[in-house]
């Protein structure tokens, strides 16, 4: 009896814990939309051939290369606190990276570092949690053509992302001022 009391208890936790997990996970990405600040971030091309897999596109980003004191500080998996300068358009410029988690008052974005190099200058190579836009199937390969001809054209292109504390959510890519997405809906 006392065993079947402790299966049906632990039951319901993981029950909950199932719920729970998502659930918090969508909280918090609609509290970023909601009450964060809206940074625009410049993309650069990517090599055509890694540019789509599946339903995304691959964003590459200015500053990814990161110059360090000490590149045995670091290792592959650790977050780095990217502190940002933001212009009257918006438009976020790397001004300086953190070990430590700024205070919520400052402009700042969590990366994770991908790659480390000791020599000749120590540096530590970015991947922001936004580089991955998700698209609708139905406009995946327009998506994609656009985004690469646009690039190749020199257009200007870049990722609106919301940001509070450090977390980040991508909320849409743009050619010159116009969504890439809305555009191919039309």
């Amino acid at each position: 009896m006392k065993t079947n009391k402790i299966a049906i208890v632990a039951f319901v936790l993981l029950a909950a814990l199932q719920i729970y997990l998502p659930a918090s996970w969508a909280i918090e990405s609609a509290e970023t939309l909601s009450y964060g600040k809206v940074l625009k971030f410049k993309t650069i091309p990517v090599d055509p051939k890694d540019l789509f897999r599946g339903n995304y596109i691959a964003l590459n980003f200015e500053n990814t290369r990161i110059t360090v004191s000490d590149a045995d500080d670091w290792k592959e998996g650790d977050n780095i606190y990217i502190v940002l300068n933001v212009d009257e358009g918006q438009f976020a410029t790397y001004s300086h990276y953190e070990k430590d988690k700024p205070r919520p008052d400052i402009n700042f974005v969590t990366a994770t570092v991908k790659h480390i190099s000791r020599s000749p200058e120590p540096y530590v190579e970015i991947e922001y949690p936004f580089s991955k836009f998700y698209v609708e199937e139905s406009i995946a390969k327009a998506a994609e053509t656009a985004y690469r001809n646009a690039i190749a054209e020199g257009h200007n292109t870049y990722a609106v992302v919301m940001a509070e504390n450090g977390k980040t959510v991508l909320k849409d890519v743009y050619i010159d001022s116009k969504s890439l997405t809305d555009g191919l809906k039309d």
